[in-house]
């Protein structure tokens, strides 16, 4: 058997060579691309500030992500003078919001809104905390996988700190202002069983809540009902959900974990709106094709129903060789339905 150690450091030997394929990913390029198209172009603050790809850019190089939403703060901070002791940046005890106005010129009075050297420490800050936000992810998935297993009980649970901020996550629940008896309460109740504690609380988050209980083995009095507190489905829907809530873009654990939602359903999809309507799917296809800007289903359910033998085709006319790759990738007759025994050799 291999030891849990060995198995951790298996994984995290397999992320950490894919840092640097994902630092340099299309999503990352895109944005990165963008970046240094468009900010040459700024000369104003507030077009800075409602340009939201380049200023969230520059707030997640920043590690100021959580304060994207504080633009009316953030113009403050970057107009202040930082040749003045008193300006509101210098003022503030946070060095991170000094950092980022020192990246810009706005006070300066110039012509330009950063120099080439401010840009690319930019653009390596960006980098930087990609690659910080993958290896935290991946450490953390790492370990739950790991110690998960030998939990026996709902204490043993939220008494691991990392294992419980694990969950909390995954379902979107605060982990600093959470409550141990509700927790509690909600992962001891029945749902089979109307009365139940979290089929009769009055929270706001109650489906939630229902499905935290539901992805959990546990009884009335905390231990365990059964042989294990999570078989391997539900293990892999709690990680599942951690990746979707947790790293703010793609990391390697969550592409991993979409590659296997993906390989796990393919082969049951029976037409066109089987994958066009499981959301998870569509994602990872768009992402593929590098066709995220579509917003549409009926899009791309087009796409993969295009006739290629007809030059009129939708796909040919309306998206070229990109569209005709996606049709190609797939096997759907012009009403969505199978070609041949499955959707993808």
């Amino acid at each position: 058997m291999v030891s849990t150690y060995l198995s951790y450091d298996l994984i995290n030997r397999d992320i950490r060579g894919n840092l640097e394929r994902i630092s340099t990913s299309q999503q990352v390029a895109r944005e990165r691309a963008y970046y240094d198209e468009k900010i040459g172009t700024i000369t104003k603050l507030d077009d800075f500030l409602n340009d939201y790809r380049l200023y969230s850019y520059a707030m997640k190089a920043h590690g100021l992500e959580d304060m994207t939403y504080a633009k009316a703060f953030m113009k403050k901070v970057l107009e202040s003078d930082l040749s003045d002791e008193n300006s509101f940046a210098n003022k503030l005890t946070d060095q991170r919001y000094r950092q980022f106005a020192t990246a810009f010129q706005f006070s300066s009075g110039t012509a330009i809104t950063q120099t080439g050297r401010q840009m690319d420490t930019v653009i390596d800050k960006f980098k930087d905390m990609i690659d910080d936000e993958a290896t935290s992810v991946a450490a953390e998935t790492a370990y739950y996988k790991s110690k998960i297993g030998s939990v026996t009980s709902v204490e043993q649970l939220l008494n691991d700190q990392r294992l419980r901020d694990y969950v909390l996550k995954a379902f979107d629940m605060d982990t600093k202002y959470w409550s141990r008896d509700h927790i509690t309460q909600v992962l001891t109740s029945d749902l089979n069983d109307p009365a139940s504690y979290v089929n009769t609380t009055t929270a706001s988050n109650k489906a939630t809540l229902q499905q935290l209980a539901a992805h959990f083995n546990f009884n009335a009095s905390g231990t365990l009902d059964g042989d294990v507190v999570q078989d391997a489905a539900q293990t892999d829907e709690v990680v599942g959900a951690y990746m979707f809530y947790v790293p703010s873009r793609m990391v390697p654990a969550e592409a991993d974990a979409n590659k296997a939602y993906y390989e796990g359903k393919i082969g049951s999809v029976a037409n066109v709106d089987d994958l066009v309507n499981d959301s998870r799917m569509l994602s990872f296809i768009k992402t593929a094709f590098g066709l995220e800007d579509i917003t549409l289903k009926s899009t791309i359910k087009n796409i993969l129903t295009s006739d290629l033998t007809d030059p009129n085709n939708y796909a040919t006319t309306m998206g070229g060789e990109t569209y005709e790759a996606l049709t190609r990738a797939f096997g759907f007759n012009t009403d969505g339905t199978l070609s041949g025994a499955t959707a993808q050799t």
